[in-house]
């Protein structure tokens, strides 16, 4: 499954990174994967808490 893509804001909080959308979105749930593009090329993930 893939998720529309929507841009967003990274920022580092001590060893954690938050990711805030410029736009509001509906909540995602704790356990879905969170995955971060630049055009074609993934910069990472994780798993939303």
């Amino acid at each position: 499954y893939r998720a529309e893509l929507f841009p967003c804001k990274i920022e580092e909080e001590g060893e954690e990174i938050k990711i805030k959308f410029l736009e509001p979105q509906e909540p995602s749930a704790p356990g879905q994967s969170a995955v971060v593009y630049d055009g074609e090329e993934c910069l990472g993930g994780g798993v939303i808490k």
